[in-house]
């Protein structure tokens, strides 16, 4: 009998393809798709299929046959339409128990809509029936019928099978595609196969990637699945995952602080190195289930060199200087803090010696021109203004020049002043300044207040991927990538008019009358 049954299917399966090609006009190529995917439906399958394609169209039942046989980049037209074919025979065979009269004269699209109903009430998504694993079980959780959630190592970077499951890319470039699947039993003959999440493992034990179907975050029932895996070892008694790293949307991928608070305490008492990365220690500090005393210590002292602290600020503007007999264009902090860049151009001597002068400059003033009268055989006159003084006996400008000089360096001194205080006032968003001058910039930073402005997401990422003993460049990366809208404006900020005091003045004109 069972012979006779074996010869029965191989005439009926040579049968439907020879009526698929020798009267419905298929090529042997889609001939032999139509009987893999629909075996005993692929006869009537395809005229549904061409009387859809003819309503449609203007074609007629040839041209829709030609159609169907046309083959672009190795793909026929035909099997283009595989996922919605597959839908309605897995509707037929296990729906309907391969019973296909009550709807023998609906469309191909009313047939499609029940199989889509069909599918929802099962919430089967895109799995498969009387699915046969033949990847490795790393961690079972089935019963004895072999039904229930189990983990696969899928063998690959990038799967085909897990990709049209889940919708989403499966592929990663960092280790290796694991499924948590379910086999669930459907009725007596079919028991459905789906995955649920995907996960990228790296050789280095580390998850870059736990995410859900069309790359969603894992739904929490799932929590219950996920965290078996921190149990698994390997052959060499090493537990397979070692901590997490990340590698594409890592706010979707599944986190530690996703669980509940009772489960992260759990799972730190029996795997406390899984809390070793400096962005899982911020959070679950944030979420009051750690200690700060549990935090990287990222104080401390910065030494900048000064054509780096430019970086600190936006709209900096450059200046061309010299170096030798090259010219160069460096940023203006950097002119400032080297060369000096102001220079206060108006000096009105007159009004100086009017309003500005002491006591003391008049009499040093008087005492050096009384000496130019004596020189010059000239009589001088005590009682006599000493800006007509000047005019009568400082033919050689040095009194004029003293003067003029000393305002000059007055104005630039007052200048240089505030403009260290501004610069100074606009550092202080970092830290505390504790020098700057020409080398560069000494300044105490505390990372730690960053972090704790930051968002979650920015936060994972800076920490993770960047060397946390290296204080300088964590601070610079934060500045480069999460503080730039936030910088001090440069330009807006140092719009500086001096205006020194009286007694700078006369302070800055003393001393260079000192060398009249």
């Amino acid at each position: 009998m069972r012979l006779y049954d074996n010869l029965r299917d191989i005439i009926l399966e040579a049968s439907k393809k020879k009526v698929l090609m020798d009267k419905v006009g298929l090529s042997e190529y889609n001939a032999d798709y139509m009987e893999g995917i629909a075996g005993p439906f692929s006869v009537i399958m395809v005229n549904k299929i061409i009387d859809h394609r003819m309503s449609r169209t203007d074609m007629t039942k040839n041209e829709v046959v030609d159609n169907l046989n046309a083959v672009t980049n190795g793909v026929s037209n035909l099997e283009r339409s595989r996922s919605t074919l597959t839908s309605i025979i897995d509707w037929l065979k296990v729906g309907l128990d391969g019973n296909i009269k009550p709807y023998k004269n609906n469309t191909y699209t009313e047939l499609y809509k029940e199989s889509r109903e069909w599918h929802n009430s099962l919430q089967s998504g895109e799995g498969d029936f009387n699915y046969i694993e033949t990847n490795p079980v790393i961690l079972d959780m089935r019963d004895e019928d072999g039904h229930g959630f189990y983990w696969v190592n899928l063998q690959t970077g990038d799967s085909n099978e897990e990709c049209e499951r889940m919708g989403h890319c499966a592929r990663t470039s960092r280790g290796i595609l694991y499924s948590l699947r379910e086999n669930r039993k459907i009725n007596d003959k079919f028991s459905l196969n789906k995955s649920h999440l995907t996960a990228s493992i790296g050789t280095d034990g580390l998850i870059y990637q736990l995410k859900g179907a069309k790359n969603s975050k894992p739904d929490e029932k799932y929590h219950k699945y996920i965290v078996p895996l921190f149990d698994v070892k390997d052959e060499d008694g090493e537990y397979f995952i070692k901590g997490f790293g990340s590698e594409y949307e890592s706010s979707l991928d599944f986190k530690i602080y996703d669980l509940p608070k009772e489960d992260i305490l759990n799972l730190y008492e029996k795997r406390p190195d899984l809390f070793e990365s400096p962005s899982l220690k911020y959070k679950l500090v944030d979420m009051d289930i750690l200690d700060e005393s549990v935090l990287p210590d990222l104080k401390g002292v910065l030494d900048i060199k000064l054509e780096y602290v430019s970086d600190l600020f936006r709209n900096m503007p450059s200046d061309t200087v010299y170096r030798g007999k090259n010219r160069v264009r460096i940023s203006h902090l950097e002119k400032m803090f080297q060369e000096g860049s102001y220079d206060y151009d108006y000096v009105d001597i007159d009004y100086f010696l009017k309003n500005t002068i002491n006591d003391e400059n008049e009499k040093k003033i008087k005492d050096i021109l009384r000496g130019f009268a004596k020189e010059m055989g000239e009589e001088f006159y005590e009682d006599e203004p000493v800006n007509e003084l000047i005019e009568r006996f400082d033919d050689n400008n040095e009194v004029r020049n003293a003067i003029r000089y000393g305002i000059t360096d007055a104005y630039n001194n007052d200048y240089e002043s505030k403009y260290y205080d501004e610069v100074k006032g606009l550092l202080d968003d970092y830290g505390q300044v504790i020098s700057l001058d020409g080398e560069g910039l000494k300044m105490k930073v505390d990372m730690n207040y960053f972090l704790s402005r930051m968002d979650d997401e920015y936060r994972d990422e800076l920490l993770d991927n960047f060397d946390i003993d290296d204080l300088e460049s964590l601070f610079f990366e934060y500045v480069e990538n999460y503080m730039d809208e936030y910088k001090p404006d440069y330009v807006d900020a140092l719009r500086i008019n001096p205006y020194p005091s009286n007694s700078a003045e006369n302070e800055a004109v003393s001393y260079l009358l000192y060398d009249v």
